[in-house]
C-alpha cells in the first residue's frame, strides 16, 4: 500500500464509523447475535480475551455456528507474538505476501536495536520509570508496567525498567510518588493519547495523528509539575519522554522501541532515526500520511 496523498484516516475510510460495535469481550459483552447477523467468516480476538472467551462459552458457541475463532497478540508478549500474529492474519485474509513484507521490515528495524542494546551490561543500562496513561485519571499518580508491554520495550531499548522488580502482570500496578522520588530514576517516560471522549477531565498528553507540539509540551510540562515529580533529576535535566499509548498493543511497537533507545543511548543510536522509520512504515504499508506526534521529549 502507498500513502493517500494527505488524506486523514476518516477521509480515507468514510464508512469506518458504520462498523458494527460487537461489544467488549473483556467485560463479557461480546454480541454473538451481531456476529451471526453479519455472516462473519472468522472472529479475531486479542489473546488477552482468551480466558474470558472460554469462561463465557463464546468459543464453543461460535464453533457451533461454524465460525472459527483466531487469537492474535501484540500486547501480552509482543517480542514473541507480533510476527506470528501478523503472518496468521495474512494467511486468513489472503494477504500473506504483504504480511511477510511487513515482517521483514519489522525484523530489520528491531535488529538495529538488538545489535546495539542486546549486549549492554546492567551497569550501562539507565534506570527508567515508565508511567502508564499519565494524566488519564488526573488524581492518580502513578501507574506503571512490569516486564511486559512498555516495560519490555524499555528493556529491549537498553534500559532497566523500574517496575520489572515489582510487577509481573500485564497491567502492572500503582506506585506512590514518594517511592519514585526516593529512587530518582535516570529517565522518566510516560504514555499519552487523546482520551478526551473517554474522560473529559483527562490531563494526558494527546499524542496521535492530530497532536501539535504546543499542546504536547504544555501537557507534558504540567504532568511533570505534579507533586514530587518536579524534584526528580530526570525532570530538571529534561530526560523526560512521552510516547503514544497505543504502541503497547500495536504491530508498530518497534518504532517506540527505537525512540526509547535513542533517548536512553543517544550516542550508541546516533545513526538510528525513528522518525525516518515511522515515515517509511507509512510510505510502504499504511494508507494515511504520518501527521501529528507519536513521541516527544520535554523541552
Amino acid at each position: 500500500m502507498t500513502r493517500s496523498g494527505g488524506l486523514s484516516a476518516k477521509a480515507k475510510f468514510p464508512h469506518a464509523e458504520q462498523i458494527a460495535d460487537l461489544g467488549n469481550p473483556y467485560a463479557g459483552e461480546f454480541s454473538l447475535e451481531k456476529v451471526i447477523a453479519l455472516n462473519a467468516d472468522v472472529v479475531v480476538l486479542d489473546l488477552g480475551n482468551y480466558f474470558k472467551a472460554k469462561e463465557t462459552g463464546l468459543i464453543e458457541k461460535l464453533e457451533k455456528v461454524n465460525i472459527p475463532v483466531v487469537f492474535i497478540d501484540w500486547r501480552e508478549d509482543p517480542s514473541q507474538n507480533t510476527l506470528p500474529s501478523l503472518i496468521l492474519l495474512g494467511r486468513i485474509m489472503d494477504r500473506e505476501k504483504e504480511a511477510l513484507a511487513f515482517a521483514d521490515f519489522y525484523l530489520r528495524q528491531m535488529r538495529l536495536v538488538y545489535t546495539r542494546a542486546g549486549n549492554l551490561k546492567d551497569k550501562d543500562r539507565p534506570l527508567v520509570f515508565m508511567e502508564r496513561a499519565a494524566g488519564f485519571n488526573p488524581n492518580n499518580c502513578c501507574s506503571t508496567w512490569g516486564a511486559t508491554n512498555f516495560g519490555k520495550f524499555v528493556e529491549e531499548a537498553g534500559g532497566r525498567n523500574w517496575g520489572s522488580r515489582f510487577f509481573s502482570t500485564t497491567s502492572g500496578g500503582d506506585v506512590n510518588v514518594e517511592k519514585i522520588v526516593a529512587e530518582d530514576p535516570d529517565f522518566y517516560l510516560m504514555t499519552g493519547a487523546n482520551w478526551g471522549e473517554a474522560n473529559p477531565n483527562s490531563t494526558a498528553v494527546p499524542m496521535g495523528y492530530e497532536a501539535t507540539p504546543e499542546k504536547v509540551q504544555t501537557r507534558l510540562k504540567a504532568l511533570m509539575e505534579r507533586s514530587g515529580l518536579s524534584l526528580l533529576r530526570a525532570t530538571r535535566e529534561k530526560r523526560v519522554m512521552v510516547l503514544y499509548h497505543q504502541f503497547y498493543n500495536s504491530p508498530y511497537s518497534f518504532v517506540a522501541v527505537q525512540a526509547i533507545a535513542k533517548m536512553l543511548h543517544p550516542e550508541r543510536f546516533k545513526d538510528v532515526d525513528p522518525k525516518a522509520t515511522w515515515e517509511e512504515l507509512h510510505a510502504k504499508f499504511l494508507p494515511v500520511t504520518p501527521s501529528g506526534l507519536f513521541w516527544a521529549t520535554l523541552q
